[in-house]
């Protein structure tokens, strides 16, 4: 890996992290302030028990999804975000030739008639 890539990747590390930090720290702000309503309402009300059921759902929710996001960043998931989309086009090229599809010169797309697979 020469400079210039390591560079590059040391960049785009330092703005996902730059974007989960602005993502996330809204939400747990937002979360956080429901969590401590919830508790002074639990401890003060008798009134405020029924809310401890969605709280539990929340917290193991996102947990869930917290554990299945370390899984995927510690596989190596995020590493190459532009492997999908190649991977996507080269399977539709190959269906396009496997179906006859042909491309005209000017971009337009020329399909076989379904009459056509009648074979």
């Amino acid at each position: 890996m020469n400079g210039s890539a390591a560079s590059q990747k040391k960049r785009n590390t330092i703005v996902t992290l730059l974007f989960a930090v602005a993502v996330l720290v809204p939400c747990l702000y937002g979360f956080g302030g429901k969590f401590i309503e919830f508790i002074s309402i639990f401890r003060g009300d008798i009134d405020g028990v029924f809310a401890i059921s969605p709280i539990v759902n929340y917290l193991l929710a996102t947990l869930g999804f917290f554990c299945m996001f370390a899984w995927a960043a510690c596989q190596g998931m995020f590493s190459d975000i532009e492997k999908p989309k190649q991977t996507f086009l080269e399977t539709e090229a190959l269906l396009d030739r496997q179906l006859g599809y042909t491309r005209k010169t000017n971009g337009t797309e020329k399909r076989r008639l379904s009459t056509d697979f009648a074979d």
